[in-house]
């Protein structure tokens, strides 16, 4: 998946916590006597919102480097390669001197 739709995954995933966080502040919190209002509701929203976000993407983030991170490196070319097997049979067939 390209960082666009990384980020467009994340922004709808942020989207659906922006409603059903709002939704919690005003009508939950009062519950437990806490008081909020629709200010204070909206700031602690918008609070969550950005952490949900930047938590989110950069886990994705993270997540897709290592699953697509080169594993083997060859040792006289540094060509990289998904697994050990690969790299040796690069390394037989590229370099006459292994």
């Amino acid at each position: 998946m390209s960082k666009r739709m990384d980020t467009l995954e994340t922004a709808a995933q942020t989207g659906a916590g922006i409603v059903i966080g709002f939704g919690i502040n005003l009508g939950i919190a009062p519950l437990l006597g806490i008081p909020i209002d629709m200010k204070g509701a909206t700031t602690l929203t918008a609070m969550y919102v950005v952490a949900s976000f930047i938590r989110s993407y950069g886990l994705r983030r993270l997540f897709r480097w290592i699953e697509h991170r080169p594993k083997h490196r060859c040792k006289f070319c540094g060509d990289t390669h998904v697994s050990y097997e690969a790299r040796r049979a690069h390394e037989t067939a590229r370099h006459e001197c292994v």
